[in-house]
């Protein structure tokens, strides 16, 4: 989790493109397979769990800080997010309850993936004493600038910003491919788990490749004129159609 958190953070502070491709590269020759395929879900956009409503989240925290709701929302209005609010808002160090169930403290180095697992995946249809208790737990257990990012995975609502086209790019450093084949990878198959990820970044043929599309060209205008297009036979010309395009293909019996 400190690890995903600390990209997050790397990737927020600059807009440079080559230092966004730079702190990915890292991180994924960094960390296990699991954690960069469950990495990748989010960093491109995959639909996320939301384990805790906001409401809940912002009532706990109010509570934790001592605060009354209304200066929790007015917190909010100021600053205009609420992850950011609610970890501002609590203690940096948090007193343990010591009636509640260590159900996370005992693995103080969990990684992203079983991180995940555990505080957000599993979260989903549980009681809300239950939510609570892994909740208060949880921030036990973060920094304040990781419980922001964690605020937005519980949520269902972290949005890095970088693109697939920069994810292809850095993974196709990291791996040696091209970025063209990470990113057709990458739109013909579901990365879940360490093999998905292994597959995606191996210079091996894998079973996604037969299922990749070629890619849509957009229409842009002409920088020259007709005559110098040559002759009409050795060009394919068709309709510019409205609404979604899409393909067929076949690559092998």
């Amino acid at each position: 989790m400190q690890h995903f958190s600390d990209l997050y953070w790397r990737l927020d502070s600059t807009s440079s493109t080559n230092q966004k491709v730079s702190a990915l590269k890292n991180y994924f020759a960094s960390v296990p397979s699991q954690d960069a395929a469950c990495a990748l879900s989010v960093l491109c956009g995959a639909k996320q769990v939301r384990a805790v409503s906001t409401r809940l989240l912002r009532e706990w925290a109010a509570e934790a800080a001592g605060l009354p709701l209304w200066l929790v929302e007015e917190s909010y209005a100021h600053v205009g997010d609420l992850a950011e609010t609610l970890a501002l808002i609590l203690p940096e160090q948090l007193t343990n309850n010591p009636g509640g169930s260590n159900t996370i403290a005992d693995h103080p180095a969990l990684s992203l993936s079983h991180f995940m697992q555990e505080t957000v995946i599993d979260l989903k249809g549980k009681p809300d004493v239950y939510k609570r208790q892994v909740v208060e737990e949880t921030w036990r257990r973060l920094k304040p600038r990781e419980r922001i990012v964690w605020h937005k995975l519980i949520t269902g609502g972290c949005r890095v910003g970088v693109s697939r086209t920069l994810v292809a790019r850095a993974l196709a450093e990291l791996s040696g491919l091209e970025p063209t084949t990470l990113a057709e990878r990458m739109m013909a198959a579901t990365i879940e788990t360490a093999e998905d990820f292994q597959s995606l970044i191996s210079k091996e043929p894998t079973s996604a490749d037969g299922l990749r599309p070629f890619p849509f060209f957009l229409a842009s205008p002409m920088n020259s004129e007709v005559h110098e297009l040559g002759s009409i036979t050795e060009w394919q010309a068709e309709w510019k159609w409205d609404g979604m395009r899409a393909q067929i293909v076949r690559r092998s019996a």
